[in-house]
């Protein structure tokens, strides 16, 4: 199978709707504009695979501080309750000048489509 032929079955922007959606709702509610991703497994995972069928998804917040804590709660409550289940979140931020900075970030799983 040629390349081509490869990158042709992918679909990048599958959930492109979902994270526009998903942020847009987020800055409504908390007054804050994340920066949201979501994609699928691969596929041809087993029968017995708990991420058989499952998306990925992550929301960053490109903030220079932490969430107050109730705020955090808020939010992390706000994406289970659209359905998606919290695998790991992190309300940190740190910076390593010259290195790299860590932003407030939420990883979570779906049901794909």
């Amino acid at each position: 199978m040629k390349l081509s032929n490869i990158l042709l079955e992918l679909d990048f922007d599958k959930y492109k709707e979902e994270e526009a959606e998903l942020a847009r709702e987020i800055n409504t509610k908390f007054g804050i504009t994340p920066y949201v991703r979501m994609g699928d497994y691969s596929s041809g995972r087993e029968d017995n695979d708990p991420l058989k069928d499952k998306g990925h998804g992550s929301v960053s917040f490109k903030v220079k501080s932490e969430f107050e804590e109730n705020e955090w709660k808020d939010v992390i409550n706000f994406i289970k309750n659209k359905g998606y289940e919290i695998r790991q979140e992190s309300n940190y931020y740190d910076i390593e000048p010259g290195e790299r900075e860590w932003f407030p970030k939420i990883d979570f799983i779906f049901n794909s489509k």
